[in-house]
């Protein structure tokens, strides 16, 4: 068996670690960067965190904060024209995975001529992205360590995959989370820990993604409640964001499954938020396929704190779906589409979208149509 990992983007935690970005533009000579966010960030007082800084290294900033979740194209397109009509020549994306993924789009826009969906697929683009600083302002999406941005398009998933995708630079920062709503860290959290155990199962897992997810894991089991609960405890804040962030490495090499294939129609169709249809959607994934890695599953259940001994293979295995069903209950996530308005007429169109997007080729079980046709019923 052979396999990569590369990672190349220069990873700096800690409290206070924000002031960093104005500290390594100055050293490149860079003259005005433009903030990406959304109005939430904006709101919750993140940026002036940055103003300071900046202020400081006498840096100028443009700030696009018109990202919404599952950005169109669009927006990516406002964004460029504010790019270039500021003379920019860095980009700050300050948020969550929609703000990350619009900067990165907004990147290739910069150095590539046409339109956005002229580069859909891997990479499509011939020149580098404009230089990108990813700072999350949530612990779930992994985005700041993926080679990946995904735009909605003509109310369809459109991916951009290139190794040039990679932020050169991703701040990790639990003081930008300190205001976050339960809601958001609860869904994020759980779309991290979806992250790593679909990536801890998938057929493309190798021994060194597989140290990644099981880390995040832990990580979540243990910190995930305690972060949501409160936000300002930073010691849970940056175990969470270390979490994400290994739990980004892994599915960048070992992918994700079932459970992704559903949430991207889900997104694209109903603008539902990924985290909440990734975590809602876990459960059932999980226990379809339990039979196909059992073993994996005894581990995750032993990793999210569960006491394993005693238990046969697949006693541990259902075990963690028991966890993964209890860390929802006590984080409050809805636990039926059909609390958020999916009806049994949607299901065979969600179905058709989920497989059509490929995910299912690296879910451990073998899967067809049908398969996420009956998995979505029992989800509403």
């Amino acid at each position: 068996m052979s396999f990569e990992f590369f990672i190349p983007t220069h990873l700096i935690f800690g409290e206070g670690s924000i002031a960093r970005a104005a500290e390594d533009l100055e050293k490149k000579g860079s003259k005005r960067s433009l903030w990406v966010t959304d109005k939430g960030v904006r709101q919750a007082g993140v940026l002036g965190l940055l103003e300071e800084s900046f202020g400081r290294a006498k840096l100028n900033w443009s700030i696009f904060d018109q990202v919404v979740v599952n950005p169109p194209e669009s927006v990516v397109e406002e964004g460029w024209e504010l790019f270039r009509m500021e003379n920019c020549d860095s980009i700050l994306a300050i948020g969550g995975g929609s703000s990350i993924d619009v900067g990165k789009a907004i990147g290739v826009k910069c150095s590539n001529p046409g339109r956005l969906k002229d580069y859909e697929g891997i990479e499509k683009f011939p020149s580098p992205p404009k230089r990108i600083i990813a700072i999350p302002t949530t612990a779930g999406t992994g985005s700041e360590v993926s080679p990946a941005a995904v735009i909605t398009s003509e109310g369809k998933r459109m991916l951009l995959r290139s190794p040039q995708l990679f932020p050169e630079i991703a701040i990790l920062d639990p003081e930008t989370m300190v205001n976050l709503p339960f809601q958001v860290a609860a869904y994020t959290g759980m779309d991290a820990l979806c992250h790593a155990i679909e990536s801890y199962t998938t057929n493309l897992a190798t021994d060194v993604t597989d140290a990644h997810a099981a880390l995040a894991i832990k990580l979540i089991g243990k910190f995930l409640r305690r972060f949501a609960a409160n936000r300002r405890d930073l010691k849970a804040g940056l175990k969470m964001l270390i979490a994400s962030n290994f739990a980004g490495r892994a599915f960048t090499w070992a992918r994700v499954a079932a459970a992704h294939a559903i949430s991207i129609p889900l997104g694209a169709r109903f603008n539902l938020p990924h985290g909440l249809t990734t975590a809602l959607l876990l459960p059932h994934v999980m226990n379809f396929n339990l039979i196909s890695k059992p073993e994996k599953f005894q581990e995750i259940a032993g990793l999210l704190g569960g006491n394993i001994n005693n238990l046969t293979e697949m006693e541990g295995a259902r075990t963690s779906v028991a966890l993964v069903k209890d860390l929802l209950k006590d984080l409050q996530v809805p636990t039926k589409l059909s609390d958020l308005g999916i009806k049994r007429e949607d299901v065979k169109a969600i179905a058709r979208d989920a497989f059509n997007s490929g995910f299912h080729g690296f879910n451990p079980r073998q899967m067809k149509e049908e398969d996420f046709e009956e998995i979505i019923k029992e989800a509403l």
